[in-house]
């Protein structure tokens, strides 16, 4: 259904059979109106995922916002009174309804935003849901799970394929750690609890730097062995003598996981160029 059709049949259903005469009432005080039903579905309860778009009317039939379809996680009533969450678990999989919702509690304690200047705090919003898909908290876990074994398989084939590339023939320590000396050093290797600093590039594997002390003129200190840093710096970095340069290829395991952060996306193997330049 184009977006044009989806307005004309959610507007349609507010006016022609939506008033609050004909709408149930839930213990929690939430008024609800059911446009499908299908009671032979998934019933969502909180914990399961479900798969939904909404939209948001405020009370002159003025669209406020509309969603895409997304994921979440159905979490226990934001507040009293009717939430949205009291709504969802009504519902089944393939249902739609329209919920009556205070505004104030809606925006300042389901969503944690301010109400918007064209809603009136004390009103009642109009929020039109329809539910695609329902999933239990475990299924969604097996589901990630899988998903995470791909990314994972993903990213040591990538692995594989640049070690290969660069002809590199230096072995991974056990943890995983490649560390590729550049320069080398009589000196003493730094020990934990020093405050250590360095130089350094770090990129992904197709060369694209991310973040480089070089680039702003400024070394980088951190105390070895305090969990300040990701535990493939920490690994790399106390195999490496005052003075040394070296390149760490480090696998997601030894750096930021599934998660990622910031510029970096999960999963991903990073490559530094580092310089120690003093240990103290």
């Amino acid at each position: 259904m184009n977006k044009i059709l989806y307005l004309f049949f959610v507007i349609t259903l507010i006016f022609s059979s939506c008033t609050p005469d004909n709408f149930e009432t839930h213990e929690s005080g939430l008024q609800y109106k059911k446009f499908t039903h299908n009671p032979e579905e998934t019933l969502i309860f909180p914990g399961y995922v479900v798969t939904l778009k909404y939209s948001v009317f405020n009370n002159k039939n003025t669209l406020i916002e509309e969603s895409g379809i997304f994921r979440i996680m159905v979490n226990s009533p934001s507040h009293d009174g009717g939430s949205v969450e009291d709504g969802l678990c009504l519902l089944h999989k393939n249902d739609s309804a329209l919920f009556l919702i205070n505004a104030k509690n809606y925006y300042n304690k389901t969503r944690r935003v301010k109400v918007p200047e064209n809603v009136l705090p004390e009103s009642d919003i109009n929020f039109y849901v329809k539910i695609i898909d329902v999933i239990t908290e475990d299924e969604f876990n097996e589901e990630q799970k899988a998903a995470n074994a791909a990314k994972k398989f993903n990213e040591e084939e990538l692995l594989l394929d640049y070690i290969k590339r660069e002809d590199i023939t230096t072995e991974p320590l056990i943890s995983g750690i490649y560390i590729i000396q550049l320069k080398a050093t009589d000196n003493p290797f730094p020990q934990p609890g020093q405050l250590v600093t360095v130089h350094y590039n770090g990129s992904f594997l197709n060369g694209q730097i991310f973040d480089s002390s070089y680039d702003r003129n400024e070394p980088f200190s951190f105390v070895l062995g305090a969990a300040q840093v990701i535990q493939g710096w920490e690994e790399g970095v106390a195999r490496m003598r005052i003075g040394e340069k070296a390149k760490l290829i480090i696998p997601s395991h030894l750096a930021y996981g599934e998660n990622g952060a910031g510029p970096i996306p999960p999963f991903t193997t990073l490559f530094f160029e580092i310089e120690l330049l003093s240990a103290q």
